[in-house]
């Protein structure tokens, strides 16, 4: 209500391990708080790191709660050395993930972008890498690696 008080908007991040891991725990919880002012930020790599659909569904599910979306990539890796891993609990145990450049994991991003623009999604996307940097893959070069890796995605559906 405050932040309504200030015309200001609130996102709330599905993320592993909360209680908004997936689109449908997500929903219910902005049914709940049930202002106009408080929405979803899709994130298919966390969402994905739980098994739960990103796509789609899941786009359906949050329909007009939908007010950013986050892209990132992930892949289920067995070797928690490698830089960039993280381990994440599931419900059927834990997982090993490593962050990746975009269009090097497992998230289905071209599937994904087709999907919000068949639903009509017209909002924010923001990039977010957290590839371990190295000689070769520098602050920089991760950048630039990810701005072509968006543009690509959206030259896709456009």
């Amino acid at each position: 209500d405050l932040a309504a008080s200030y015309d200001k908007q609130l996102g709330i991040e599905i993320h592993a391990n909360t209680i908004t891991e997936t689109a449908e725990s997500t929903a219910r919880l902005l049914e709940a708080i049930d202002r106009d002012n408080v929405g979803a930020i899709h994130d298919a790599g966390n969402m994905h790191i739980v098994g739960a659909d990103y796509g789609r569904a899941a786009l359906e599910t949050l329909g007009d709660h939908l007010v950013h979306v986050h892209v990132k990539d992930e892949r289920r890796v067995h070797d928690p050395s490698l830089p960039g891993t993280f381990e994440r609990e599931r419900a059927d145990g834990t997982d090993v993930f490593q962050h990746r450049l975009l269009g090097h994991g497992d998230v289905d991003q071209r599937g994904l972008f087709e999907a919000l623009a068949d639903a009509g999604y017209d909002g924010y996307l923001s990039n977010e890498c957290h590839r371990a940097t190295s000689d070769v893959w520098t602050d920089r070069t991760i950048a630039a690696h990810e701005r072509e890796a968006m543009d690509h995605l959206l030259g896709r559906i456009e």
